[in-house]
């Protein structure tokens, strides 16, 4: 029962800093009978004294509140109750943002301890803890919480239960004492000595800290660093039903010891007996809790009859936004599953998803809102892995890393528009085929012609040299080449670092990158595969919609069956419409232009029909046998544009992904460019 009430304390630290935390804390661990409900720290003889709750917040990375935990003070209401009065604190785990995952990356071990010089311990929870220090110090002092004369509790989450755990470890060298205590699906904290030394500290005189664990969560395990160790007593729950198996730190057949590292997985982190609702990581109901101030248990009882209430009058309750939930995604989900993945899938056709397609073309889509003031909002509303089109595709975009950026162009000054974002695999069956996606990856989306700088760039077909040594004959088209190495390149790659993604390995970043882009602006992605790759970059199965060709058959071959052979049979799929003629141009008798060689042909106003047109090397797939769009002679192709073949897409948000600016009609712009909001939610307000 005890451990159900620190569990609930880790749970409502979710809440964050909004209005309702502190009558949260109050009411769910009160020790007066609220309509007749008792919580679980009423049933274990102690409670949060009223007005005695102070939280801790601090800034990370320009991300407000991205650290956050509080601080209560306990008293004893039942002499059988093994909790003294106290102190009790809790941290917070990671949330879905930035931030919190740079933290969590951050596994260099730095030196913790002025009793033990070997010890070392995660470098990033250390800075996390380092910020809140100074707060906790005062609050203590405020609750008269001195050394040797009152008895500390912690617990915490994931992150947030590392956290505590070092702020036990540094309190207990001051002198105070730390009492029983629970923390839920800890993460690895230190290397072997730092181990040592909790282990002997908490399973004796002090504590015990018990860490609690469930299933097969990976995130007990993380970092997977041979120099990390576990430590202390692991009170290990197998399922939901069953009852707790206590395991000393190392042992190799108990607990989450028992299992291979490929057995681990990150789904189960949030799942947990204690927890209430048996979830860390989503509320029942957020609102009235972290704006109401209401405890779990009050809400169980009272609120069915208020749901009833709600449907009866076709209400709802706000959701949690995506950004303060907790993150469900963790630096321990690894990507074995999608290397096992593309090592059993060998058939183009297992690398296609119409799920997928359907989410990146409704990303290229918001390209055409421009520099408008609604881009994030609407990339982040379109993109919730929670649900709409993205979260089909298995994926979602990381609150506050969309990065809108334009680029200057012979003089016009926003030419180019597109922009970058951090995604996250949903779980990992979406690892499998047809979706194949990464645990973690940026995208790049970037805008089709949309201006005059554009088409003077477009009518510059001359075939110029790539000069790559290793790529001997290799041409590209020589407007789409100049503004990609002109500058263009310098500026997506700042604003794929500030999306958090970077050549190279980085603890901090990743270095998969997606791209997609429709008309021109697929054209310029397929010349950035190439360029991005030789980066060090990884560029991912990318998808190119009614794309033009950016270089000759050398170059074509290059990008198809080369640069990205060793990872994956498509390197991109190439999405075209009827008899859109866009696709094939330039002609390939121009110079020597090469063919798309992975497209995926829609014939009809219908999704769901679409048919596949998978080339060889040198093009020779397409050659004379009519599939695809090749199915058209050249003189049915259509050219003019906008036009039906080229925007109107079967798979795009509302069958349209061209939106020009036009006031009225086909190709208008969507107000979701301006006022936020899913852009598969159709044209958005209306104004009159």
């Amino acid at each position: 029962t005890i451990a159900e009430a620190f569990a609930a304390m880790s749970k409502v630290a979710f809440c964050g800093n909004l209005p309702g935390i502190h009558g949260a804390v109050a009411m769910s661990c009160s020790g007066t009978k609220v309509l007749g409900v008792a919580n679980a720290c009423e049933r274990s003889g102690f409670q949060v004294v009223p007005g005695m709750v102070r939280a801790l917040s601090s800034t990370y990375e320009e991300v407000e509140d991205a650290l956050f935990g509080f601080v209560a003070k306990i008293d004893t209401v039942a002499q059988s109750s093994s909790m003294k009065s106290g102190v009790l604190i809790s941290i917070r785990g990671s949330v879905n943002n930035m931030a919190d995952s740079m933290l969590d990356k951050r596994t260099s071990l730095s030196q913790q301890g002025s009793h033990c010089d070997e010890c070392m311990v995660h470098e990033g929870y250390v800075e996390a803890y380092g910020r809140l220090r100074d707060q906790l110090q005062a609050v203590l002092h405020e609750f008269q919480c001195h050394p040797q004369e009152c008895t500390v509790y912690i617990t915490g989450f994931g992150s947030g239960a590392a956290i505590s755990t070092l702020a036990a470890w540094e309190l207990s060298e001051r002198n105070h004492t730390i009492g029983p205590s629970y923390v839920f699906g800890t993460p690895q904290v230190g290397n072997r000595a730092f181990a040592e030394q909790m282990s002997e500290r908490f399973t004796g005189k002090q504590g015990p800290i018990y860490q609690v664990t469930h299933g097969k969560d990976s995130i007990t395990r993380w970092p997977f660093h041979e120099n990390y160790s576990s430590w202390g007593i692991e009170a290990y729950y197998e399922t939901l039903q069953s009852k707790p198996q206590f395991c000393w730190s190392g042992s190799k057949k108990c607990g989450t010891q028992q299992y291979t590292a490929h057995e681990l997985t990150a789904q189960d982190h949030c799942v947990s007996p204690l927890s209430p609702d048996h979830d860390f990581c989503k509320f029942s109901y957020w609102s009235q809790q972290c704006y109401g101030g209401l405890g779990f248990d009050v809400l169980q009882d009272i609120m069915p009859d208020v749901e009833d209430a709600l449907e009866k009058a076709g209400a709802s309750l706000p959701k949690q936004p995506a950004d303060q939930m907790a993150d469900v995604w963790h630096p321990s989900t690894k990507d074995g599953e999608l290397k096992r993945a593309m090592e059993h899938s060998l058939n183009p056709s297992e690398f296609f998803s119409l799920n997928t397609l359907r989410a990146f073309a409704a990303l290229a889509k918001i390209t055409y809102c421009g520099p408008s003031w609604g881009v994030k909002s609407s990339v982040q509303a379109t993109c919730n892995s929670a649900k709409g089109l993205c979260g089909k595709a298995g994926f979602g975009v990381v609150p506050n890393t969309v990065i809108p950026m334009s680029a200057p162009y012979r003089g016009s000054s926003q030419a180019f528009f597109f922009y970058t974002a951090l995604i996250r695999r949903k779980s990992a069956k979406f690892a499998a085929a047809p979706y194949l996606m990464p645990s973690e990856a940026c995208i790049v989306a970037f805008r089709g012609t949309a201006n005059a700088a554009n088409a003077r760039m477009n009518q510059k077909s001359a075939l110029v040299d790539l000069n790559d040594t290793a790529c001997p004959g290799c041409q590209v088209h020589q407007g789409v080449y100049e503004a990609w190495t002109g500058g263009l390149e310098k500026v997506v790659v700042s604003a794929l670092r500030a999306s958090g993604c970077q050549p190279g390995h980085a603890q901090q970043s990743t270095r998969k990158v997606f791209l997609v882009g429709h008309s021109m602006g697929g054209t310029m992605m397929t010349l950035a595969s190439y360029f991005l790759q030789q980066r060090g970059f990884q560029v991912q199965l990318s998808w190119v919609l009614e794309a033009g060709r950016p270089g000759n058959e050398a170059f074509m071959d290059l990008v198809y069956n080369h640069l990205f052979s060793g990872d994956r049979p498509v390197a991109m799929w190439h999405a075209t419409n009827l008899n859109d003629g866009i696709p094939r141009w330039p002609r390939s008798t121009k110079g020597g232009y090469g063919y798309h060689q992975m497209q995926v042909h829609f014939n009809s106003s219908t999704a769901a029909e679409y048919s596949f047109c998978v080339g060889k090397s040198q093009n020779e797939g397409f050659k004379g046998d009519g599939c695809g769009n090749f199915h058209y002679p050249r003189r049915d192709l259509q050219f003019k544009l906008p036009s039906r073949q080229h925007c109107s897409l079967p798979y795009a948000p509302n069958g349209e992904i061209c939106m020009l600016g036009y006031p009225t009609g086909r190709y208008k712009t969507d107000s979701q460019c301006h006022i936020g909001g899913s852009i598969e939610g159709g044209p958005g307000w209306k104004w009159w």
